[in-house]
């Protein structure tokens, strides 16, 4: 029986819907319309989503990511891959780099969160255990993915969240690395929050674009970082299609969720 995985696609989303072919497809959700594509590998059914559409307008605290999340349960998906451009808090990791995150410090300021009903309240089930915040299985095969198409992927490292749209100052920068982060942006936290939430397995493959504030030049530009991202794009997205096939659902060690009962669809 094939599998349907959901891939989020951030910085290249354009180019990685080409080249699957993917034909779009509008989810009505109870939190708003979300566009998807479909297509498919070898393994699996893909349901793709650029986070911010193709045309890359819509900024990282404004997007919807409720309709995003329940879009792709909607549609099938168990597993969600995504792509996360973001910033390195380490020379080592240059731009280019590309890492497999095992841990997550949330600093984001916006509650998001599919528990917000009065209606859908149940205590036990929305203090949800975030103690692992990825799926160990997908992580292992995105791991064992990279060696197989013979590309770097660093196997661990800590990914900080923040709302954005700025980039970070030189002294914050030295301070998320004082705590222990190792990478920073601006879209994986309430991605992995909510697909934790709605009983999906997620794990993502984070782009380095840019050393962060006070480690590398004057100066940050988007530009420079989108760049910086593109190539890097194509070998992520070759990583996660060959995870793909790799992927051992009896390896999954995530903890069992209840997902809220949504309100109403207003489309």
């Amino acid at each position: 029986m094939r599998m349907t995985v959901g891939i989020i696609l951030g910085t290249g989303a354009e180019s990685t819907v080409a080249r699957l072919g993917g034909t779009g497809e509008t989810i009505v959700t109870p939190y708003g319309d979300a566009m998807i594509y479909r297509a498919s590998t070898g393994s699996a059914d893909v349901v793709l989503v650029p986070r911010h559409g193709l045309d890359h307008s819509r900024l990282p605290h404004r997007l919807n990511y409720r309709s995003i999340i329940w879009a792709l349960r909607a549609a099938g998906a168990h597993q969600v891959f995504a792509t996360n451009a973001c910033g390195s808090l380490r020379r080592d990791l240059a731009p280019g780099a590309l890492a497999a995150p095992h841990d997550l410090i949330d600093l984001t300021r916006t509650l998001v969160t599919f528990w917000d009903d009065e209606r859908v309240g149940d205590v036990a089930h929305a203090h949800n255990d975030f103690t692992k915040p990825y799926c160990a299985a997908m992580r292992a095969s995105l791991i064992d993915a990279a060696q197989a198409v013979g590309a770097t992927l660093h196997p661990a490292g800590v990914y900080l969240c923040v709302d954005g749209p700025r980039f970070e100052t030189a002294a914050e920068v030295r301070l998320f690395a004082s705590w222990g982060a190792d990478l920073i942006g601006m879209t994986g936290a309430p991605e992995a929050v909510l697909a934790r939430e709605a009983g999906l397995c997620y794990a993502p493959v984070a782009i380095v674009g840019n050393l962060g504030a006070g480690l590398g030049g004057d100066s940050i530009s988007h530009t420079a970082v989108a760049d910086a991202c593109q190539a890097a794009t194509v070998r992520a997205v070759d990583i996660i299609l060959e995870a793909i096939s790799r992927i051992d659902r009896r390896a999954c060690s995530c903890p069992p969720v209840v997902p809220p009962v949504p309100p109403a669809t207003t489309g």
